[in-house]
């Protein structure tokens, strides 16, 4: 017991005053290996592609008028090309004379060429007070250059050598949308109003699904990475000192 109460003492001590983040700077690699081996696995599964079932969209402001809209048996697809690029952690001593536990963040971004949402759609509305717009039908949304950043919590266990990722927030990011609304129809020849109606439309609609597509996704990665944790000990990534 006095043996491992004193290696437990030199193991804290030395990580609580070392300059270099050993545990992050040797974790991120490992933990980007992970993502990418869970990416693999998503083609196919409740996640790629990802059902999105009926739901109203926020009414749309446009000028002079407004647009209500409302989607149905959406899908969305391609999350399993997404690739870690960068993963980055940061580990802190949890407080205490003697830390036995290491708390940390890790942040994170994952990026892909392509995010493509389809279904069904239904709009209807008003364009400079008296122009009416309409639409029913298929829809496709790409969503292009899409990125996942966000950050998580993970802990280290330096007596168990055990790692357990606590939480995780995902943002969606992109640089552009292309879009493809069937049967819509209304607004006269009013092309660059029409053409601004339409990237409102989609914007609102991929802002509407953002939380049900990063919301099980961060779940999925946390209940993954914390599977994979228990078939390592940190000190087989980490040296002792």
């Amino acid at each position: 017991m006095k043996l491992l109460f004193l290696w437990t003492f030199i193991i804290s001590s030395t990580y609580c005053h070392e300059k270099n983040n050993r545990f992050g700077s040797e974790l991120g690699p490992v933990i980007e290996g992970m993502l990418n081996s869970f990416f693999g696995t998503l083609s196919g599964t409740a996640l790629d592609p990802l059902a999105i079932f009926n739901m109203t969209i926020p009414t749309i402001p446009l000028p002079g008028g407004y647009l209500d809209a409302k989607i149905a048996f959406t899908e969305v697809k391609g999350m399993s090309n997404c690739r870690a690029d960068n993963v980055e952690v940061d580990i802190q001593a949890a407080g205490g004379f003697i830390p036995v536990e290491y708390n940390g963040t890790m942040d994170m971004n994952f990026s892909l060429p392509i995010l493509q949402v389809s279904g069904s759609y239904w709009t209807n509305g008003v364009l400079l007070s008296v122009l009416p717009i309409y639409g029913e039908g298929a829809y496709t949304i790409d969503i292009i250059d899409a990125s996942f950043g966000g950050g998580g919590g993970i802990t280290v266990n330096v007596v168990t050598g055990k790692l357990q990722m606590n939480w995780l927030n995902l943002r969606l990011s992109f640089s552009q949308l292309v879009t493809n609304f069937e049967g819509l129809l209304g607004g006269g020849d009013l092309g660059s109003e029409i053409n601004e109606m339409i990237s409102s439309l989609a914007t609102s609609i991929i802002n509407s699904i953002i939380p049900l597509i990063t919301t099980p996704l961060s779940d999925a990665i946390v209940n993954f990475l914390n599977k994979a944790f228990e078939g390592i000990n940190i000190w087989d990534i980490v040296p002792k000192p």
